[in-house]
């Protein structure tokens, strides 16, 4: 009877272990192992919801950073239309549990998704046809669209008050004015100042009326509820 109960507390032990994975992530300095039980969860879906829904979907700048005047001649939407397609297709399939947290977590990325593609997608035409931007209905942004669709006087001086401006919130207003002479003595000087004024003007007056979602601490707490235990270790 003695040996019977041993392998039966050892089989159990073992199809216990067998349910159980362990899934890594980290945040910041921070670095995370949670023991999660795979008849809940699979280590693909726990991945989906840390790497698509924690945060931003910071990866579609990359489909339409604009940073050096070279760029803006070859300017295009195709990248960001393909990701828009693909992550709004990610959020449509993506398993998560069947709780109202997560459910309205996907409804909160995929309005910001469509708020960043959109604002993205007016950036990205506005290098080609600036004449787009004069039928958005942003008034504090219009000094700048207004700029940009004028002649060489109304651009250089636009582009002037923006280096102003930016020079009140610059740590060092030297060196921000500096490198403004330098370009202003460009033969591409039109070009910088039609890229620094939709990169710093017209852009960082538009993001202001992008949706983001930033209830981090409460994705996390949910996020650790999907575990049976979770790690933390800080980096010293």
């Amino acid at each position: 009877m003695k040996v019977f109960l041993i392998g039966i507390v050892s089989f159990l032990s073992l199809f216990c272990s067998a349910q159980n994975d362990i899934y890594e992530w980290g945040e910041g300095l921070t670095s995370y192992k949670g023991r999660f039980d795979t008849a809940k969860y699979s280590y693909g879906q726990l991945d989906s919801i840390h790497r698509y829904l924690f945060n931003w979907p910071s990866d579609i700048s990359g489909t339409c950073s604009i940073w050096k005047i070279e760029q803006m001649d070859s300017v295009s939407t195709e990248k960001i239309d393909a990701f828009y397609t693909d992550r709004m297709n990610l959020y449509d399939n993506i398993s998560v549990p069947s709780t109202e947290f997560w459910d309205s977590l996907i409804i909160y990325r995929k309005k910001e998704l469509s708020d960043i593609y959109i604002a993205s997608r007016e950036y990205l035409i506005g290098f080609v046809n600036p004449s787009s931007l004069l039928n958005l209905d942003y008034l504090d942004c219009r000094k700048y669209s207004i700029a940009m669709n004028g002649g060489e006087e109304e651009l250089l001086a636009g582009w002037d008050d923006l280096i102003d401006e930016m020079k009140k919130k610059n740590g060092y207003p030297e060196q921000l004015e500096a490198r403004y002479q330098k370009k202003l003595e460009s033969p591409f000087k039109l070009k910088y100042a039609r890229l620094e004024l939709m990169k710093y003007g017209w852009w960082n007056c538009r993001n202001q009326y992008i949706y983001y979602h930033e209830d981090y601490y409460r994705i996390e707490e949910e996020f650790e509820k999907l575990f049976i235990s979770v790690e933390r270790f800080d980096e010293e």
